[in-house]
């Protein structure tokens, strides 16, 4: 829900609207991962995981021209948190 406050501002189709609800399955993609998840062109991929990025909702870890890798922080953080006693 946080994140799509933070996405308020765009159209409901948009694919960086879109994108969130992915993430939670999927929290490292590629652009060409997105374009396939998402049915889109890479340029609207890229787009899309660039405005994630800005919002603070996806890091790249490791800074590279080509075949860059975007971690949605907050799942793998999420995942890695240690379960509580039943």
């Amino acid at each position: 829900d946080g994140w799509l406050a933070r996405l308020g501002g765009l159209r409901a189709h948009a694919a960086a609207r879109r994108l969130p609800e992915r993430l939670i399955g999927q929290p490292v993609v590629t652009v060409n991962q997105v374009r396939t998840m998402l049915g889109v062109s890479f340029p609207t991929a890229n787009a899309a995981i660039v405005e994630l990025v800005d919002k603070g909702i996806l890091e790249q870890p490791v800074q590279r021209g080509r075949n860059r890798v975007f971690v949605a922080r907050a799942v793998i953080d999420l995942l890695n948190r240690p379960q509580a006693p039943e």
